[in-house]
């Protein structure tokens, strides 16, 4: 018999979110704040820079890391946003590494009015330059 005064017995439940659904979420955010300016082609190529940084190393080990480097932005979607919903679809294919890199390699991308010193241009998109 429980009284009303027992503890209820607590059980640990497993996360609903796997550290790779929010990774690819942060992705999807991350490029969509960056660059949805320049539409779907722009997000990808934000992606891809992102996977660059991780596959070269020294931005970080994991894509959390790598995008906590990214610029802070407290811009927040609408979760039904069109353009985020494309986001989070190009994020999956990104995250697998099964999306061929457009950027060719690039590591680094600035509004096109912008060059890093010592940098080589790889690709433009849109209003935007990626460099290795």
């Amino acid at each position: 018999v429980h009284s009303a005064r027992s503890s209820p017995k607590t059980s640990r439940r497993e996360p609903r979110v796997t550290v790779e659904d929010f990774e690819k979420s942060l992705l999807a955010l991350v490029a969509w704040q960056e660059e949805r300016h320049n539409g779907t082609p722009g997000m990808l190529a934000v992606m891809l820079v992102t996977r660059n940084r991780l596959k070269n190393g020294g931005w970080g080990n994991s894509y959390t890391e790598v995008l906590g480097s990214f610029p802070k932005k407290a811009i927040l979607p609408d979760p039904r946003d069109p353009q985020f919903l494309q986001a989070l679809q190009l994020a999956d294919s990104v995250y697998d590494d099964t999306r061929k890199d457009t950027v060719v390699n690039g590591a680094l991308y600035m509004f096109y009015e912008v060059k890093p010193a010592n940098a080589t241009c790889v690709a433009t998109v849109g209003t935007s330059r990626y460099y290795l």
